[in-house]
């Protein structure tokens, strides 16, 4: 049986800088290792992929100095056309904006028709600068020109990072988020002082919408859920019109920003879909772009305008988007 292994990626520290404002602005996510036929041109087929779910750690080499940044659980490789893989995950793959993913794309000898291959890791977790893993320099690993590296856990490195990784990413897990990750700081804004009437919104918020879906029209009670435009940071957002009634899938998708609403006249709503989640192939949301939403006959209750003026800009296709702010550390020096 083979020993279990950890897959170290060794990744730009400018990468490094926009993968960690991502994160914390919008939490855990699928992150993009990506890397060039030039840059893999040192792999052989002896260097094979471990199985899904597989420790992954990020590498940052600062002179002569090596810094384990943060990491994931492998998830699987693809291989995508640039212009698709910045499509599909944006600046998940470590570049503020396209211009600048391309540039870097060609200093490593590729162009907008070249195909690139991906690294997916899931679950992501990113130190800041104090809970960086400073890797002692008799330890340092020897890429051989490679992007990547495979590291047993039975060598005493690979058990230390193991640890010290694992443990440093335990204060990141949200015990309220879906699937125990660091769920951004937009999320952990959100926690209000109406935890004890939700129940009580919720009931409102199902009445208001007669109980069923705005977009699909669906009524089967098991599948609604009530999705929020803009976080409740305060009471002002703990209202119907900061809201809407959706089947879970689709407040899922509208959470995640693959779809959202905009006004079309003064009393017209209709959905915007991503053209990610169009390109998909899945014929369950073929018609979704363009499609007028239910919506109550009370103006006063009907999604705020501004609100979703707010979704559009910020949620919708957020992985395009660099964020609101960022946060740029040196490495630390001894």
């Amino acid at each position: 049986m083979m020993d279990p292994q950890i897959l170290i990626f060794k990744v730009s520290y400018h990468w490094y800088q926009v993968i960690k404002s991502n994160f914390i602005s919008s939490g855990s996510s699928i992150t993009n290792c990506w890397y060039t036929k030039e840059d893999e041109s040192s792999l052989s087929q002896d260097d094979f992929l471990p199985p899904s779910s597989t420790l992954s750690l990020f590498l940052v080499e600062d002179g002569d100095k090596q810094y384990i940044v943060g990491g994931g659980f492998f998830l699987k490789k693809v291989s995508l056309e640039l212009t698709n893989c910045w499509y599909n995950f944006g600046v998940r793959s470590g570049y503020i904006a396209y211009q600048a993913f391309l540039k870097r794309a060609k200093e490593c000898g590729a162009d907008e028709n070249s195909m690139l291959n991906c690294y997916l890791c899931n679950g992501t977790f990113i130190f800041i600068k104090n809970n960086l893993i400073h890797i002692p320099k008799e330890f340092h690993l020897d890429f051989e020109h490679k992007s990547r590296y495979l590291l047993s856990v039975e060598e005493p490195l690979g058990l230390y990072l193991q640890k010290i990784a694992l443990e440093r990413r335990l204060p990141q897990i949200e015990p309220g988020c879906y699937d125990s990750t660091w769920p951004g700081i937009y999320n952990k804004a959100s926690v209000h002082n109406n935890a004890q009437d939700e129940a009580k919104f919720k009931a409102r918020m199902f009445d208001i919408y007669d109980y069923r879906c705005a977009i699909t029209g669906c009524t089967f009670l098991a599948t609604l859920s009530v999705a929020t435009i803009k976080n409740f940071f305060d009471d002002r957002y703990f209202q119907p019109n900061n809201a809407l009634l959706l089947r879970c899938d689709l407040q899922r998708l509208f959470n995640l920003g693959f779809i959202t609403c905009y006004y079309d006249g003064e009393d017209t709503i209709r959905v915007r879909a991503s053209k990610r989640l169009l390109l998909n192939k899945d014929s369950t949301y073929d018609n979704l772009d363009g499609q007028k939403i239910f919506v109550p006959k009370d103006p006063a209750l009907r999604p705020n305008k501004e609100y979703l003026e707010w979704h559009n800009d910020i949620c919708f296709e957020n992985w395009l988007k660099y964020g609101e702010f960022s946060l740029i550390d040196k490495i630390p020096h001894d």
